[in-house]
């Protein structure tokens, strides 16, 4: 099954089967599920959600997009404008994975706390330095 990528400024009201709307201004991206559900799939453009790759023809998004909320339970890939299936989790392994990913979150966030906070410190030191001509 293809996809097709549309850059848009704006999410469009009306999601075609078959495209994903990319904003860049938004980041976000949104899809029809390709299954047929119709169940809208938004997938957030951030370095702890997604992020997609685009050689000025094809999309791929990436990690892997899993519809657990939806009644399919589809999971899949999108890559080079393709959908590849994988296969479907249990309850157990969609909780275990919702639990990793929620971990992986909040040590990225908590990363960027650190280094935000780091840089506030080295830049109080170096105005310290400067202060004495030592810097």
């Amino acid at each position: 099954m293809t996809i097709v990528p549309e850059f848009v400024e704006r999410i469009p009201q009306i999601i075609e089967e078959g495209k994903i709307y990319i904003s860049t201004s938004v980041n976000t991206a949104i899809h029809l599920c390709p299954c047929g559900c119709k169940t809208e799939i938004v997938t957030p453009i951030d370095p702890s959600e997604w992020y997609f790759t685009y050689n000025g023809e094809t999309i791929s998004l990436y990690p892997s997009v899993g519809v657990w909320g939806a009644v399919c339970k589809s999971h899949y890939w999108i890559k080079k404008n393709q959908i590849e299936w994988s296969r479907t989790y249990s309850k157990q392994e969609i909780e275990e994975v919702r639990t990793q990913e929620t971990i992986e979150n909040q040590k990225y966030y908590d990363y960027l706390k650190s280094e935000k906070n780091n840089k506030k410190r080295i830049s109080w030191f170096r105005r310290l330095l400067k202060l004495f001509d030592i810097y």
